[in-house]
């Protein structure tokens, strides 16, 4: 497959929450705010500040 195919999931593990994101690892991904969204989203729910 050509090209680059971000992907990103979460889940409960136990008592837990776990996200994990492989979106991109340039500098640039960093500065994209629906990569900034989705980061601040994924610390909410991870710290069960969102359902």
């Amino acid at each position: 497959m050509a090209g680059e195919h971000p992907m990103a999931w979460r889940h409960k593990l136990g008592e837990g929450r776990v996200f994990y994101a492989a979106i991109g690892h340039q500098t640039a991904t960093y500065d994209i705010a629906e990569f900034q969204n989705l980061n601040e989203a994924a610390v909410l729910w991870a710290g069960e500040l969102v359902k």
